[in-house]
């Protein structure tokens, strides 16, 4: 039997659980939100066994952990999963913003999308936007639950400044963003809220913006009720929303690609030649 290889990438707002298994599949999340300053080291712990529950460490070769902005901002954070991690015999790096992008670029480009496409990448405390006509990404300093505490996305409808927050954000998108895909997980975000897609699988603007304003309007106990992933996944809908809608004012296009890639799509690869 030949053993498999697993990543955990210990996102800002989600630990998302991924194994290779003839293609990269992704077979567990936790929401955990260590970006919010409010986990301890049993919380964590915690939450990686949930997150490992569906293994069977007997068809398991090895397992990495990479840890991305939460851990880049929060020293103290970045020592309690390396300790944790430690603990249950995982091997643990926190990422640089600029391999996150160098990780998705691959990604993309195994997905043959990268020479069409610009893809912005966002995560709860930064964005990666990766353009098909730069060598360099551009790298944000900003992310989902930033908007949140920024624009007030979190609190009662009336209340979230959500034309303000897309207006900010498209001041801080480079001037050459054009037609763009948009990663982690929205593709299966929108199909599962009805949104229809194209036979090339793109979103139309006018789609998404009926969606966004629908979402909108959802507080956000409902929100919660009707995630695609874990209940708290909902807790960025808006913000991520807001970005998209950024992008698309940017751009003036009238589709994107909406893709269920993660920076572990390009780091599995990676692993597997190093462990070959």
């Amino acid at each position: 039997m030949q053993l498999k290889n697993l990543i955990l990438d210990l996102g800002s707002r989600t630990a998302k659980l991924y194994i290779l298994d003839n293609e990269v599949k992704n077979i567990n999340n936790v929401n955990w939100e260590v970006i919010e300053g409010k986990s301890s080291k049993e919380s964590i712990n915690n939450s990686l066994i949930e997150l490992l529950k569906p293994i069977n460490f007997n068809e398991i070769h090895r397992i990495h952990a990479v840890g991305t902005e939460a851990m880049r901002r929060d020293k103290k954070l970045e020592n309690i999963v390396s300790s944790v991690c430690h603990s249950l015999g995982i091997l643990y790096t926190t990422i640089s913003q600029e391999y996150e992008a160098q990780l998705i670029k691959e990604a993309a480009r195994k997905a043959n999308i990268t020479d069409k496409y610009d893809i912005i990448n966002v995560g709860g405390g930064s964005i990666q936007i990766i353009l098909k006509e730069a060598s360099k990404a551009v790298l944000l300093n900003f992310g989902i639950s930033d908007l949140n505490d920024r624009f007030y996305l979190l609190e009662a409808v009336g209340h979230r400044k959500i034309e303000e927050c897309i207006a900010w954000i498209k001041k801080h998108l480079p001037e050459t963003t054009a037609l763009f895909g948009y990663t982690g997980g929205e593709a299966t975000y929108l199909k599962h809220f009805g949104v229809p897609l194209q036979a090339d699988h793109t979103c139309l603007k006018t789609d998404f913006y009926d969606f966004a304003e629908r979402i909108s309007n959802f507080d956000l106990q409902s929100l919660e009720r009707v995630s695609p992933f874990g209940s708290k996944w909902m807790r960025g809908a808006v913000a991520s929303n807001c970005v998209v809608l950024a992008c698309l004012e940017k751009a003036q296009t009238n589709y994107f690609l909406p893709s269920d890639l993660n920076i572990s799509h390009g780091l599995i690869e990676v692993i597997e030649l190093n462990v070959q």
